[in-house]
């Protein structure tokens, strides 16, 4: 790599890097001298500290890795030069580091050296491959970078594995240095930067707090299982009670209107007038009793995609005007909350001790076991290792609180792997669904995970009223379905659109799925199925209602809103339609902050994506069961509306105009 230029001085270097050496608390004393090893790539950690390899006294294959000061000059704290530069050995996205192992020459070899895997010339690469992606959990570290490329302004998270030198370098308790990624910008590179927190003498260890952000005593031995292995089976596995403090916590609040909005009904006498800035409305909004204008001011109905939060300033300008959104609606479109509203559904099996695969007395048929990993990492261990134990399936799913677009999400059944996800951002882990119902896809003769997305429109609180859209989306995987291979994004997922290169992509009609699935599962009718998913949906809303703001979404006359819920389950005796009711009463059962309040002025879309899974029943016969896994807020509807372009005309007439004869609406 060519020198950066002599033009690029030390001013200019602390003006560039300034906010990332206070963000990262490197001391200013060492500024200076980082600045002129990174300009000239300076490496010179190996003139004052050395590997040393500490054999087992019982056994001399066993052996762990010291970093030790080696210079017979002291190094001290109040030296500018003692600050170091680490090279990065491997650095990589986690979608592609598999393709990486593969295909760069001697990488994976150059990895199963630095992380002591046993490897010869005659070795199986793919085993290889294998040990490593396994392995590299306790080697793993990681940075973010910007990810506009893919339609968000949620940063993406970059791993890196440090060279053998940095990768060497044990925890501690009592660390002597600190290590932190430094990105360089006239080089574009990211280094790791190395300076001593204490005076080091010839012979002392070098060493770093692994978890050095994490102060809770309980969640530093948790966090510190990938190096430390510990048993968490004597804690309880119990998910946590529901507190109302989590609903308001990290959040902004809401402002709601003082006392009952008054609103006197809309002329319709003319045509209502609608902002929106989703381009997908503007598109298909042709019905001529609304009229898009460009003046939010002048609008007696505001579609938009930003989160709105000043309910009680909206009601006092704008008494007989609606709005897209509910207030406090995050209850059931962050998936953190939406756990906790899930549990309020009377679905439970609350008789007795309950199920260790499921934990069915404390989650509905229609959840996945989930757990929050910000506030529940012991409860999930502990489970975790009783599955184990057991010899249960332990594969999951983990995903961002707040993150849609199919973004950052992981499937696992290494345990090292799922307790380094944090660090990226709070996370949920839910159990994967190892036994989904699939679909034969004819035209690559494969059978595949599949969802469904469901459009539905809550037009009040109280009373509570649901519409679902008859029209719904299918989605497909691309590559036959296995319990491998879990960074295969075509495998495992079925949202593609924001995936390059994809082949195969099977946009199947609802009408035309129907009677294939019919023809597949002659013994599980499509008109059964679809009511029971109906049945979660509702039962989440009723919940999400039951408790007064932030813990739920209050009554608005003016909002109306369009949210999306994933990945569905069902159950014997129960409809898809069951299921949306469920998902709605949960969501209502309580006030805000912990549900949603009754808001006349508002009226709200939901797309509600469910998936079917495989269950058995107390007589051993087995059955389609919906599993709900999310709710998106504001999600795209190009295909479904390119299909049926009429979707935003129905839409419209029955949240604002009341007006359902004449679209095609089921009433809950």
């Amino acid at each position: 790599m060519p020198h950066v230029e002599d033009s690029f001085d030390f001013p200019k270097f602390v003006e560039l890097h300034k906010p990332q050496l206070d963000t990262s608390g490197v001391p200013e004393r060492y500024w200076e001298t980082l600045y002129l090893k990174l300009k000239n790539e300076v490496f010179d950690a190996g003139s004052s500290f050395g590997m040393m390899k500490v054999l087992d006294a019982e056994d001399e294959d066993d052996f762990t890795w010291r970093i030790v000061v080696t210079t017979e000059d002291e190094i001290s704290l109040d030296e500018k030069k003692h600050i170091y530069l680490i090279d990065h050995a491997w650095t990589y996205r986690l979608e592609t580091a598999r393709q990486q192992l593969t295909e760069i020459p001697g990488l994976v070899e150059r990895m199963c050296g630095l992380m002591d895997l046993p490897f010869h010339d005659n070795s199986d690469r793919t085993q290889l491959v294998e040990d490593v992606l396994d392995t590299m959990w306790r080697f793993n570290q990681t940075y973010k970078i910007g990810n506009a490329q893919h339609g968000t302004k949620e940063a993406q998270s970059i791993w890196y594995i440090l060279d053998e030198f940095g990768s060497r370098i044990q925890h501690s308790e009592n660390p002597t240095v600190r290590m932190v990624p430094f990105f360089y910008a006239p080089s574009q590179i990211s280094y790791t930067i190395m300076w001593p927190v204490t005076n080091l003498a010839e012979g002392d260890e070098v060493c770093r707090n692994y978890v050095e952000s994490v102060m809770d005593p309980l969640y530093r031995k948790l966090r510190l299982l990938p190096w430390q292995p510990n048993v968490f089976t004597h804690h309880s596995y119990k998910p946590k009670d529901e507190d109302p403090q989590t609903f308001s916590q990290y959040r902004i609040n809401e402002t709601l209107p003082e006392g009952e909005v008054k609103r006197e009904p809309l002329s319709l006498d003319r045509s209502l007038k609608v902002y929106c800035d989703v381009d997908e409305v503007k598109e298909y909004l042709t019905d001529s009793r609304f009229e898009l204008i460009e003046s939010e001011d002048d609008a007696d109905i505001l579609w938009v995609r930003e989160h709105y939060k000043d309910y009680k300033t909206f009601a006092e300008q704008h008494p007989q005007n609606f709005i897209n959104q509910y207030p406090y609606d995050s209850v059931i479109t962050n998936k953190d909350l939406l756990t906790l509203v899930a549990q309020r559904s009377k679905s439970k099996d609350v008789s007795g001790d309950g199920d260790l695969n499921t934990l069915s007395q404390y989650f509905p048929k229609w959840l996945q076991v989930t757990y929050n990993l910000e506030t529940e990492l012991a409860e999930f261990v502990s489970y975790y290792q009783h599955r184990e134990n057991e010899g249960l399936d332990n594969h999951w799913i983990c995903k961002p609180w707040n993150m849609g677009r199919g973004l950052d999400l992981h499937i696992t059944n290494n345990l090292n792997y799922i307790l380094r996800l944090p660090e990226t951002g709070p996370k949920i882990v839910s159990k994967y669904i190892e036994e989904p119902v699939l679909f034969y896809r004819d035209d690559l003769s494969i059978q595949v995970k599949f969802d469904i997305r469901f459009h539905v429109l809550l037009a009040s609180v109280n009373p509570l009223k649901i519409y679902v859209y008859e029209y719904f989306l299918v989605r497909f995987s691309q590559k036959p379905f296995s319990l491998d291979h879990f960074d295969e994004h075509e495998k495992h997922f079925t949202v593609h659109r924001y995936e390059q290169n994809v082949i195969n992509l099977n946009k199947l009609k609802d009408v035309d799925f129907i009677p294939l699935f019919n023809s597949q599962y002659s013994s599980h009718s499509w008109d059964k199925t679809r009511e029971s998913m109906h049945a979660v949906i509702k039962d989440v809303f009723e919940c999400s209602v039951s408790k007064p703001p932030p813990q739920g979404m209050p009554h608005s006359p003016q909002s109306r809103e369009l949210f999306h819920l994933y990945d569905a389950i069902i159950f014997p005796g129960e409809s898809m339609h069951a299921v949306i009711k469920d998902v709605f009463e949960c969501s209502i059962s309580k006030p805000p902050p912990q549900g949603m309040p009754h808001s006349p002025q508002s009226r709200e879309l939901f797309g509600i994506d469910m998936m079917l899974k495989w269950a058995t029943d107390d007589k051993g016969e087995r059955y389609m069961q919906p599993v709900l896994l999310e709710v998106n807020y504001v999600p795209q509807h190009s295909r479904i509306c390119s299909a049926h372009p009429e979707t935003y005309n129905d839409t419209f007439a029955a949240l604002f105009l009341g007006d359902l004869d004449n679209t095609k609406m089921t009433v809950l």
